[in-house]
This record gives structure tokens, sequence and C-alpha cells, in this order.
């Protein structure tokens, strides 16, 4: 129960700080974070689109240089396969810096 109350905290929060990095593609409808499987599902609406996407990261692993903590993407899926395709190409393997109070809540 804990667990699930601090996951849905920190949903809002990543939320948040990812929301200004996107907006010039795409607005974030929802986000569910479980941190415990490491698992991350997204509901994005697309710039000019209907109907909202689905993405998840299926798996993500925490890392860290000597620059700062990092989230490294390892598997994805989403609802669209043009968008699978093009996270498989440019987001799986890919490591991104993350700020260090975001890092200690994933």
């Amino acid at each position: 129960m804990l667990a699930a109350a601090r996951d849905a905290l920190t949903s809002r929060t990543a939320r948040s700080y990812l929301q200004p990095k996107i907006a010039a593609y795409a607005a974030i409808e929802r986000l569910a974070l479980d941190s415990a499987a490491r698992r991350i599902e997204l509901e994005l609406r697309l710039l000019g689109e209907p109907v909202p996407v689905a993405v998840t990261v299926e798996a993500y692993r925490l890392g860290q240089t000597g620059a700062g903590p990092t989230v490294e993407i390892v598997a994805t899926s989403a609802s669209r396969p043009w968008l699978a395709a093009a996270l498989r190409t440019h987001v799986h393997g890919r490591t991104f810096p993350v700020p260090p109070w975001l890092a200690a809540l994933l």
C-alpha cells in the first residue's frame, strides 16, 4: 500500500518534470509508474492528433555516471507500429540523465 502511494506521487512528479521537455510534440494525459516492476505507462496526445497514443516503458535500469544519476530504457512498446519502431531505433539502450530527486523515487 505504501509503495502504491509512493508510485502515485512519483507519477505526478515525473509528469510535471517530463511535460515541458516534450511540450513541442505531445501532452502527457496519463503517466503511471510501477517502481517495483520498473515499468512506466504513458498516454500521450500528439499535437494535431485527435486520439492519444499509449507508450509503455516495459523495463528501465537506473545507473550513475560522473555527471549524476541516469535511467536506461531497456524495452518499450507502443499502440502504434510506427511509434514502436521509432522507440526501438531511437530510445532502446539509450541512457538519459535524471535529477537526483527523481532517481531516488524511481
